[in-house]
């Protein structure tokens, strides 16, 4: 299918915001699974506070009356300080960038859904 104008902007952004993504902005990713086998795929992207912890009960039991597969992918730099690689001197990390973030954080999780 051919690309559209709308699509190759959009691309280009993604481009963009990820070569500017600070290297020091750590983030986390929780992946629920369903005591049954799986039915589908979901992922779940956290408001504020990015932390996927704060939000893995609600995956979980998400997951369950699902069963569902529930990835949480945290927030670009939404870390607690025990993480490893984190920095109270990381940059903020803009929307763009947090788009990017997320993009390329899900694509791994679509390609595998499309092989099962």
């Amino acid at each position: 299918r051919e690309t559209t104008i709308q699509e190759a902007a959009m691309k280009q952004v993604l481009r963009t915001a990820l070569s500017s993504l600070p290297a020091l902005a750590s983030y986390q990713t929780i992946c629920c699974e369903p005591q049954t086998p799986a039915r589908c795929i979901a992922v779940l992207i956290p408001g504020n506070p990015g932390f996927v912890s704060f939000y893995a009960p609600f995956a979980q039991t998400l997951s369950e009356q699902l069963s569902a597969r529930i990835t949480i992918i945290g927030l670009a730099g939404h870390v607690s300080r025990a993480t490893p690689g984190y920095s109270s001197f990381a940059p903020p990390v803009t929307l763009d960038e947090q788009l990017a973030h997320i993009t390329e954080a899900a694509r791994p999780i679509a390609n595998a859904a499309q092989d099962e």
